[in-house]
């Protein structure tokens, strides 16, 4: 699992091509806790919990945090992701899109929610949903790896190759750039399986990198 905090009050797994391992990112957004204390406790030991893969204690925490602050949606995110990591996709997308009911264009890190989004959608093999919340991930944040590469694979399930070509070099690149070798190598694989497969314009594909 790769777990990815991109604010301190949100953490998004990722199951990247079959394993299981972890890397994480902090981006501090103080200026969007709430004040209450005991909001930020819970959260806290929420994240420490669901950091353990103990999935039992992180939503008893986070669900406490969700009834104290109905207005937030860092706490549904949360539980969302933790519904994720128990491959339980359909809850994962109703709490989400409950989270995303709560959120404004101004709200940090939204590439977070939809990204989680795009990942339980593809779980559930809804590529079409899948590619329309990665794109909007990818539209806040083109650098997001993960999400080109689950966007790549959603193309390629829904027979779109030259676009999953596209996609899955452009996850190697990012992953290459960032030093994260062993997943710009499991690119690497899939793109020469993509190629073998789809035998596109190699011409318009590097237009499209371009």
């Amino acid at each position: 699992i790769i777990v990815a905090s991109l604010c301190s009050t949100v953490v998004s797994i990722v199951a990247f091509a079959g394993t299981y391992e972890t890397t994480k990112y902090l981006i501090e957004t103080e200026e969007q806790l709430p004040a209450d204390d005991m909001y930020k406790g819970y959260i806290s030991d929420g994240l420490t919990a669901l950091q353990r893969e103990d999935y039992e204690k992180a939503k008893e925490a986070f669900w406490s945090a969700a009834n104290l602050d109905l207005s937030s949606p860092d706490a549904y995110i949360n539980l969302g992701i933790v519904a994720i990591g128990e491959a339980d996709y359909e809850s994962a997308i109703r709490l989400l899109t409950q989270a995303e009911g709560l959120t404004t264009s101004r709200y940090p890190k939204r590439e977070i929610l939809y990204y989680n989004l795009g990942l339980a959608s593809f779980m559930q093999y809804d590529y079409a949903k899948a590619i329309d919340y990665l794109s909007l991930a990818l539209e806040i944040y083109p650098d997001f790896g993960e999400a080109m590469y689950y966007l790549g694979r959603a193309y390629d399930s829904h027979d779109r190759g030259q676009e999953a070509l596209v996609a899955m070099t452009k996850a190697r690149n990012v992953f290459a750039r960032k030093g994260q070798v062993e997943y710009a190598q499991k690119c690497g694989l899939i793109l020469a399986d993509l190629n073998t497969r789809y035998r596109g314009d190699t011409a318009v594909v590097a237009r499209d990198l371009a």
